[in-house]
Order: structure tokens, then sequence, then C-alpha cells
């Protein structure tokens, strides 16, 4: 968080600087005695690290890690770029040679000695008292390193600096393990410009001289924006991670406390961390407040608003869920009121509230301001920490709550499956969009806007979940920027302080539609091309079981409401819009029923190595397999799909008992089984079949099978796209 938010900030500010906190030092009067080496004097001096181990540990992991990447993506631009962009190969190049120098003496120490090999070595060891069996890490002067560092994080440095490697098969630290595992995916990230807050983007939103402090050779923002897209893509990546390494060695501060006695560092550390509850940004606001209005507080709806605050927050017992709630909290009030892209640190939300609070000019714009804290803390109340609903709800508090705030029935539940979904989803900008319309929502509660208040807070779940569907089923990562873009004030938008007229759902759905526009998937003058469009570039995705499975569930939610079995010739298997509820499935009570709760391969995902299984082999071609694609796939309970046969026979058996108008036991199955060509009905799936509830989604299906056609490649990527269209359609209606 600390590295992400410098780069972003640097690109603007260029005084920002960034203090990671402070390290307790105390010099080693006895290296002899207590810290290992195999040469007298190799290591002339020598600190114990009384507090900051795990910081400078992991800061050394980090710096390793970035050297290894930069090594790599110089290999790829090399070879991507050779003999066509050569002076763009020649400034990263000559850049990431000079940054891997740099981040050396990160991790390690030189070492001017004769005879020595290798010159460098690793800059911490854990050491403990030579009298002590076994011995931990030496330095030593030639020796084989794994001979000499023993420990994880010793061995990790010393193997780096000796053969360019990092094995982890061989760390038994689960904590360093998992950092590693952490700052390796977060450079994955930053490397293929897939976290949407960190990319190239960010360089090329600014001017020449950003990118000149980033990388040595002069090249142009404009040399950049040439290459094509795959090129781009990979320079970006290269210069992110450079901007990384530059926020990291120039604007990254460290406290350095060098104590000139053992104890007296260990006193100076107890009092540094002194254990008691941590004050918030919100509650060291709060005097603030006070004092500013004097004897008019007591009186005012400032303390109403701040009084609710209080009880939400005093409702946490942790200081650590306290402190997380509140930088949460914080940086979607600070995003919706201005576009400030507010940091976890204490310091920084202080002083934003601060700010914010000083430049209301009026007393009304400070009880506004106010009054949307306390908002904030009334949606994460009743939507943000609430949780899950669980399985075979009838009932569900958040659809009570929005009927009580002016939703008819059916409008809540719907509005609740929406927040329901982008929620399970993980999609966590959705709430800055949605806090807002829930804000204004409370606020009309005493007028005469309620219902057109409640009818746009509708709208927008709507909007959200569909504009979130549609990017995910077609695009990779999640559309982070496209809502900090609502709310920046350098363009039109519909923040608290300066995009109060904006504040519709129109301005919302416009706003979605020209983003789908900008990636090529939508076409905002044609609708018929925005559906090819879409569909071409969903199917090419492989809409289907390697996506978000959230949304991939509620694409199935989506395309069997209301829908019904196509009776065409020739289009057996596929479904139809049915009549008006029909069958209901947009609703909490299903996304939460254990009748759904799986999403099943109809062909399964793994092929059986039954020789009799009659499926067919072209849903299975290798790493490209069609098998886990839209239309291979359906809803079933969990019993069912941990129970249900490999089969197609066997399949349609049980999906035609599960279609029956008439009750199971008075279904011919016997019939039904002769029919499938089934000898004898095995004693589980008459269960499975007896014991099931009517599931309206498999009526196509079943319709396909008793019609004697096959399950295959030809047949799936046919029900693909009658997916993708009935989605499309419908989707396209919420925005």
């Amino acid at each position: 968080d600390d590295l992400s938010d410098g780069v972003r900030k640097i690109c603007t500010e260029d005084d920002y600087v960034r203090f990671i906190g402070s390290i307790i030092l105390w010099e080693e009067k006895q290296p002899k005695m207590n810290v290992h080496f195999d040469s007298n004097g190799l290591i002339t001096k020598i600190y114990n690290v009384i507090d900051g181990q795990q910081r400078i540990s992991t800061i050394s992991v980090l710096a390793i890690l970035i050297s290894r990447r930069l090594e790599l993506v110089r290999v790829k631009i090399n070879a991507k770029l050779l003999g066509q962009h050569d002076e763009i190969i020649d400034s990263i190049a000559n850049s990431i040679d000079d940054r891997i120098l740099e981040l050396q003496e990160v991790y390690s120490t030189s070492i001017n000695k004769t005879n020595v090999n290798p010159n460098m070595k690793p800059i911490i060891i854990r050491a403990i008292n030579s009298l002590c069996n076994p011995v931990v890490d030496q330095w030593t002067l030639k020796g084989n390193y794994s001979d000499y560092y023993k420990s994880d994080i010793g061995r990790l440095i010393a193997e780096f600096i000796d053969n360019k490697t990092i094995n982890t098969d061989a760390i038994q630290n689960s904590k360093l393990k998992e950092n590693i595992k952490r700052i390796d995916k977060w450079l994955d990230a930053i490397e293929q410009n897939e976290k949407e807050s960190l990319d190239i983007s960010l360089i090329l939103q600014q001017d020449d001289k950003t990118l000149n402090g980033i990388i040595n050779q002069a090249i142009s923002i404009s040399d950049i924006e040439q290459l094509n897209i795959e090129s781009q893509k990979l320079v970006g990546g290269a210069i992110i991670i450079l901007a990384v390494v530059s926020f990291l060695l120039r604007k990254t501060y460290l406290t350095v406390i060098e104590s000139p006695t053992e104890s007296l560092a260990f006193d100076m550390f107890q009092s540094i961390n002194a254990t008691g509850t941590p004050l918030t940004a919100i509650e060291v606001f709060k005097p603030q407040v006070v004092h500013s209005m004097g004897e008019n507080y007591g009186n005012s709806q400032i303390k109403a608003y701040l009084d609710l605050t209080d009880n939400f927050f005093n409702q946490q017992t942790k200081s650590a869920t306290k402190e997380k709630l509140t930088d949460d909290l914080l940086r979607v009030m600070a995003l919706v009121f201005d576009g400030e892209e507010l940091g976890r640190r204490f310091s920084e939300q202080r002083d934003w509230l601060t700010y914010s609070y000083n430049q209301c000019e009026t007393d009304s714009q400070k009880e506004d301001f106010i009054h949307w804290l306390s908002d904030l803390t009334s949606y994460w109340t009743h939507i943000v920490i609430t949780r899950r609903p669980k399985l075979a709800a009838n009932s569900f508090k958040l659809v009570s709550h929005l009927i009580q705030l002016g939703l008819d029935s059916g409008d809540a539940d719907l509005a609740a499956l929406c927040i329901f979904y982008l929620k399970d989803a993980s999609h966590v900008m959705a709430h800055n969009l949605l806090s807002l319309f829930y804000s204004k929502l409370l606020r009309a509660q005493k007028s005469k806007n309620i219902q057109n208040a409640a009818t746009e807070f509708l709208s927008v779940c709507k909007a959200c979940a569909a504009f979130f569907t549609l990017w995910s089923s077609a695009l990779s990562g999640f559309p982070d920027r496209i809502y900090r873009e609502l709310f920046n004030h350098k363009k039109a938008n519909l923040s608290w302080l300066n995009g109060v007229d904006n504040q519709n759902s129109t301005f919302v759905k416009d706003h979605f539609k020209q983003a789908l526009n900008d990636k090529k998937i939508f076409d905002i003058h044609c609708t018929e091309n925005s559906k090819k469009l879409w569909i071409g570039n969903a199917t090419a995705r492989r809409l289907g079981y390697g996506m978000n499975r959230k949304v991939c569930r509620f694409v199935l939610f989506v395309t069997s409401h209301d829908k019904a079995p196509d009776k065409t010739l020739g289009n057996e298997g596929l479904m139809n819009r049915g009549m008006p509820g029909s069958s209901q499935y947009l609703t909490c009570k299903t996304w939460y029923s254990p009748d759904y709760e799986q999403i099943e391969h109809i062909a399964n995902q793994t092929k059986p190595q039954n020789p009799q299984y009659r499926l067919d082999d072209n849903l299975y071609p290798g790493n490209s397999s069609v098998v886990d694609m839209i239309g291979n796939l359906t809803l079933l309970s969990k019993t069912a799909n941990t129970s249900i046969y490999d089969e197609w026979a066997e399949k349609v058996f049980y999906y035609s008992t599960l279609t029956s108008l008439s009750p199971t036991n008075s279904v011919d199955l016997k019939n039904l089984a002769e029919k499938q060509g089934i000898q004898s009905i095995p004693p589980k799936l008459f269960q499975l079949a007896t014991s099931s509830n009517y599931i309206a989604h498999l009526a196509p299906l079943a319709h396909r099978g008793n019609e004697g056609l096959p399950w295959d490649k030809f047949f799936v990527d046919a029900r693909t796209k009658r997916i993708c269209e009935l989605l499309f359609d419908d989707m396209i209606s919420w925005l």
C-alpha cells in the first residue's frame, strides 16, 4: 500500500515523501563471540536490531524480488523490441542496470578484502550466541553459502547473491514464504498492467518530466504511445516497476535510532511500542469540530451526526477492527466527497478531515460534511459489515431495511440481490457509488422526493451489477479506475463537493457505457453493434468457469430468470424468453437457495476414463477445453453436484424428473429410464430425483435429451452464444 500509493503521489507531487517507521539498533560489542564469521574483521561494524526486524527483512526481500523481476523484464523487452525500438531498449536497459546496482545496497554489503568470494554479503543474518548449538548464521569470506547461512532469510539473500535464484521450497518460515508470494503476485499485476490503480496510464497521463525522473536516458511519452498495445504493456510494466524502485530508494524514509547500550535500547523499544488503544483519525478530528463550534456544539445537528458515528465505532470491540473500518470508511468518504484517493496513513487521514472541514465556508456546508460521515456509518452498518445471509434463508435484514427506507418489496429485494452479488464477487469499489445514492435515500426520508430517491437507488444498484457483469465477462481485472473517474474533479463528476447536479442514475449509466465503449466492447451509437462487439469478446475470453465464479453464477441466474425452453426445430436445449414471473431467479431467496448453490459442468470438467462414456471428445481439446464455457454450465445443489452420474443419459433422466409438472413419485420413472437407454435406475439417482425440488432452468436440457439429441461441442458453442445474447439484452436494459 505504501509503495503503490507513493508511486501515484509522485506523479503529481514532486516533494511527496513517505515515512515508514523507526528502527532501534544497538552496536554489537563482542562480534567474535555473538556473531559468527570465518574471517576476523570480515564485517567491521555490526548492529543488533532491537526493533524493526520484520521491516528490514521484508524490504530486503522486496529488493531481491524486484531485482530478479527487472532482469526478466529486460530480457522480454529486448526480445520483443530489438531492431525496432533500440532507443527505448537502451533507455530501459540502462535504467534497469542502474536500479539493480542500487538495490544491491538494500540487501547486501560490499566487502573489500583479499580472497573474498563473492564480494557481496547479506546485509542481515540471524545470529545467536556462539556457545549455543546449533549455530545459525555466519558471514563467510569465501565458504559455500549453504554451510554458513542456515536461517531462511540469511540463506535466501546469500543464495540470490551467489546465483541469482530463489528457492522457496527450502524456506520453512511461513511468513517469509507468504511475503514472497504476495510480493511476486503484486509484481505480476504491475508488470501485466492488471492493477487498475498502478499501471502505465499513471505515467502516460503526466508529462515527460515525470518519466525522466524514473528512467535515466530521455525518451518521451509519445515514444511509448507509438508502440503497439502489447509492446506498450511490456514497456509500461518495466517503467512502473522502475517507478516503485525510485520511490523506495529516494522518497521513503526511516528513523534510525542507535542506542549506546542494550538496556537503553530495550527501554526505548518499550516506550515507543507502549500498549494501549490507538486513536483513529476520526477520534482525533472530533475535538477539532467541538472546539470550532464552541458552545453551539451541544444542541447542534452536527453533534447528533457525530454521536451516530461514535455509536458505530464504539460497537467495535477490537482496536484492529476499528482501525480497519476507519481506514475503509474514510477512503470512501474522501473519494466520493472530492475525488481524493486517501491512503491508510493516520496523519494523511487526519489532515484530510481537518482540511476538508475547514474549507467549508458556511455552517451548512460543515454540517453537510459531517452528515456525509454519519451516512457512511449507516451504510457500513446495514450493507458493508453485515453477515452474509445463511443458506436457505427466507428473510433478509437488508431487504427489510430498504423497505423501511421507501422501496417496495419487489424493488427492495432486487436492489438487495444486486448488493449481495457485488459483495460476494468482491467488487469493493461499487461501495463508493452505492453509498452516495444510499445517502441520498436517507436524506429523502423526510421529504417528498422519497419515491424518486428509491427509484434512483434501485437503478444505480442494477447499473452497477450490469456494468460489472458485462465488464467481467469480456475483460480481465476489476474496473476500479472507472469508479474513481466518477469523482474526478478534473472532469464532469458526481462528487459531493462539486458534482451534485450529476448525482443521478442517467449520469452513472452514461459513464459506464462510455467506459465499455472505450474498451471497444460496446458501441454507444449502435445497440446492435454493441451486442456483436460484446459477444465476440465474451466468447473469445471463454466466458465461464475460469472467470470470477460469482459473476459466472450471476450470469446463469440472469439467463434462467423468466426463460423457457426453445421449442424451435434445431434449437432443442436452448432457452428463450418466457412469460414474466414464470421462473423467478433474480431474488435474494433464490440467490441463497441450496438448490442453486453450485455451478455444475453438464459434461464433466475432467473427462471420465470410462470407455463407455458417450460425450463428445471435442469437448476436451487439452488446455483450450470448452467444457468450462458458460454453455456447458448449469446450477445445482451441492448434494446433486457431487453425486450426479457422468453419463448424458443419466443426467437427462435426472433433469427430466426435476422439470416434470407432476410430483416425482407419480412420474413413470421406469419408462423415462428406458427412453434414455438406462437398463436399471441407479439407487442414488432415484434418491436424488425423489428428494429434489422443481428446477425450472433444467427444462431446456431435459428437452434436448428427451429428443434424443447429443451433448457435444457444437451445441455447447450454440448454447454459449444464446446465453450471451440473453445476458446482453437483460444487462443492457439495466444500463
